[in-house]
């Protein structure tokens, strides 16, 4: 179906219980999109296939590396690139969202982004509420971040968008402020809140309405 998924993320919050544990909440493509626990600190450890993306839902954590250290709060994000030593630690408990390759398919004949280098970078914390200007036009992608090939976009939403259509794959939405309406061409209408995810199949014919200005963030394929 065109609207594959619609998690509301507290509810799937519900059944972690211990530090660390982590539950799938939704696939894009190769893409996941966890939810885990952080509270404590995890071993150093580094991935040699594929970037992590952090997006913190609540609580405060510190992303160490190789490229420094950064402290974030809700609805901020960074990026670990492939092959930078990291671990992520905190006092209390804290609810994150990690972005990461799932499966390792199409590696491009070796035209995939190159490892990052320890020392010849830095993290970059991205704040959604300070990232995102006003100035941006009502329904047009605002780049964030990107993550192995896919990219994340912040939509700022007021009355109905055009008809779009989801490609190069499949997306996900994910509910930062206010409320909007995902219609789809096929009469599927689907409500997205704050903290609300939602996957649309690739291909799909959808429409965003929100009565008043919202924002949300859209996780896809570069492209």
């Amino acid at each position: 179906m065109p609207i594959e998924t619609r998690v509301n993320i507290a509810d799937a919050a519900a059944h972690l219980k211990e530090p660390f544990s982590m539950i799938e909440l939704a696939q894009v493509d190769e893409l996941s999109a966890a939810l885990y626990v952080c509270q404590g600190a995890i071993g150093w450890h580094r991935h040699l296939d594929e970037d992590e993306l952090f997006l913190v839902q609540s609580g405060l954590i510190t992303l160490e590396s190789e490229w420094g250290a950064v402290t974030l709060k809700p609805w901020e994000l960074a990026v670990v690139p492939k092959g930078i030593a990291h671990r992520s630690l905190s006092a209390k408990w804290s609810l994150v969202l990690l972005f990461r390759l799932r499966l390792l398919v199409d590696r491009r004949n070796g035209h995939g982004r190159m490892q990052g280098i320890p020392g010849q970078g830095s993290l970059r914390k991205v704040s959604v509420a300070e990232d995102v200007p006003e100035t941006v036009p009502f329904h047009q992608p605002h780049p964030l971040a990107d993550v192995s090939l896919f990219r994340l976009w912040a939509l700022r939403c007021l009355g109905p968008s055009l008809w779009l259509e989801q490609k190069p794959g499949a997306g996900l939405f994910i509910g930062y402020r206010g409320a909007v309406l995902v219609e789809t061409d096929e009469g599927q209408a689907s409500p997205l809140g704050m903290s609300e995810l939602l996957t649309l199949s690739r291909g799909t014919r959808y429409r965003i309405t929100a009565a008043q200005p919202a924002i949300l963030l859209r996780v896809g394929r570069e492209g």
